[in-house]
C-alpha cells in the first residue's frame, strides 16, 4: 500500500517537474524575447541621438554660411540699416519654412514605414495564433 503510494507520489512529483521545466522554457523565451525588444528600442533612440547631434552640428555649419550669405545680399543691395534688419527677419522665417517643410516629409516617410512595421506584427500574431508567451504561461499553470 505504502510502495504504491509512493510511485502514485513520485509520478505526480514528475508531470509537476515536467510543466515546472515547460514553464521556465516559456519564462527563458520570454526574457529573451524582452531583451531583443528593448535592445532595439535602445539603438532606435541612440540612433535618433546621434541623428540629432550630427544635424545640429550641421546646422552650426550652414549658420555661419547663410548668415555671411545675408550680410553679403544686404551689403550688395545697399539697404539702409533698418531694413537689413527687415531682410534678416525675411531670411529667418524663409528658413524656418524650409525646415518645417523637411520635419513634416520625415515625419511623414517614417509614419509609413512604421505603419508597414505594425502589419508585419499584426500578421505574425494572427499566424501564431494570437497568443504571446505570457497567453501560452497562463495556460499551462491552469492546468
Amino acid at each position: 500500500m505504502v510502495k504504491k503510494e509512493l510511485k502514485f507520489i513520485g509520478r505526480k512529483i514528475k508531470k509537476e517537474r515536467e510543466k515546472l521545466e515547460e514553464v521556465r522554457k516559456d519564462v527563458r523565451e520570454l526574457i529573451q524575447k524582452e531583451s531583443g525588444s528593448v535592445e532595439k528600442e535602445f539603438k532606435k533612440n541612440l540612433t535618433t541621438a546621434v541623428t540629432a547631434a550630427f544635424a545640429f552640428v550641421i546646422a552650426l555649419a550652414w549658420k555661419d554660411v547663410i548668415t555671411q550669405s545675408v550680410d553679403y545680399l544686404i551689403a550688395f543691395s545697399h539697404l539702409p540699416q533698418g531694413q537689413a534688419f527687415g531682410f534678416r527677419i525675411v531670411s529667418a522665417i524663409a528658413v524656418t519654412f524650409i525646415c518645417v517643410i523637411g520635419i513634416m516629409l520625415t515625419v511623414r516617410f517614417v509614419g509609413k514605414k512604421s505603419g508597414e512595421e505594425e502589419e508585419g506584427k499584426k500578421k505574425k500574431s494572427a499566424e501564431s495564433g494570437g497568443k504571446s508567451g505570457q497567453g501560452r504561461e497562463k495556460e499551462q499553470m491552469g492546468k
